[in-house]
């Protein structure tokens, strides 16, 4: 499925090896789900005054917006690191997209298992009533 991309830099120089990185992060993600319509991964530095007194250093913050089937996954993880910060923030979407993806299965393993039963239940019906 052709899907669009979008990985935007805030107050951060762009880095044509971090946007290949996440490019191939995307596509494994597309093994976990086919109806991934658009990412939009935002790789920014959070304002000092906005960061937590205790916290000394520089941080780096990514956010993963994807559209899947029409239903939101949102992952926002901070690191010392932009590439740990993207690494988690894939790995958490990942772990959302296999939990959803366990979710249909079992609604769909739930439908087919109720069909067999229902099949199964009318040929005994009909065995009863043939003599």
């Amino acid at each position: 499925m052709s899907n669009s991309n979008t990985v935007i830099y805030r107050d951060l120089d762009i880095s044509p090896a971090l946007t290949e990185s996440i490019e191939k992060k995307i596509a494994k993600l597309n093994r976990f789900s086919n109806n991934i319509f658009s990412s939009r991964v935002v790789l920014d530095t959070p304002r000092q005054h906005s960061m937590p007194n205790h916290h000394k250093g520089k941080v780096f913050s990514a956010h993963l917006d994807l559209d899947v089937n029409g239903h939101p996954i949102v992952v926002h993880k901070d690191s010392a690191s932009i590439h740990l910060a993207v690494k988690e923030a894939f790995k958490a979407a990942e772990t959302k997209l296999k939990a959803m993806n366990s979710k249909t299965k079992d609604k769909r393993h739930r439908a087919l298992e109720a069909n067999t039963l229902e099949a199964s239940n009318d040929e005994e019906m009909d065995d009863q009533f043939e003599v």
